[in-house]
């Protein structure tokens, strides 16, 4: 039977980390498409549902339909995933582990801003939510507090990402990001 994609109808990140994945791995999405938190699709007949809630739904009473939604929601309301093929030619499916080994493989540049499209190894469509910090605050006492908030994230805020379905920084980069903060941020 013909498949009917379902889309986000909002701009949002999960949209953004699927579009972006796409773009990687395939030069014909990249220029039909592209990498967007709300692109143009070019599917004709695209349904579009509000929220992962509203991309769901429409799944689960759209016969022969196929659409996206972040992990943490397909695993709270035991939504039937895929399995899709990382670089290593493998068929993963999405867990947190995969997408934790995912990340691992990733170089990360000096400004810690990165967006993940195929890496090298694990679940393949992972992304990231990253905090823009000054280097410079108007008193001291706000370089202060935002230090101690990124500190608290990348040490003692770490231990709560698994248990809401969420990447935890790889070590390494936690590490260069504490250190870049803790002697750059005044």
């Amino acid at each position: 039977m013909p498949i009917k994609a379902i889309v986000r109808a909002d701009g949002s990140g999960t949209t953004f980390i699927f579009t972006n994945h796409l773009s990687s791995i395939s030069p014909y999405f990249k220029g039909r498409v592209g990498t967007s938190k709300q692109p143009s699709w070019t599917i004709s007949n695209v349904l579009k549902g509000r929220g992962n809630p509203g991309v769901a739904n429409l799944v689960s009473r759209t016969q022969g339909s196929i659409g996206y939604v972040e992990y943490q929601y397909a695993q709270t309301n035991k939504l039937k995933a895929a399995q899709v093929q990382n670089k290593q030619g493998q068929f993963v499916a999405p867990s947190l582990e995969g997408a934790n080994q995912a990340l691992s493989t990733v170089n990360f540049p000096p400004n810690f801003r990165v967006f993940v499209g195929d890496p090298d190894q694990g679940y393949p469509i992972v992304g990231m939510t990253w905090l823009m910090i000054y280097k410079n605050y108007p008193n001291a006492a706000k370089g202060t507090a935002v230090k101690k908030l990124v500190n608290w994230i990348l040490t003692d805020g770490q231990q709560y990402n698994d248990g809401l379905n969420y990447t935890r920084v790889p070590s390494n980069v936690a590490n260069q990001v504490l250190q870049t903060v803790n002697s750059s941020v005044k």
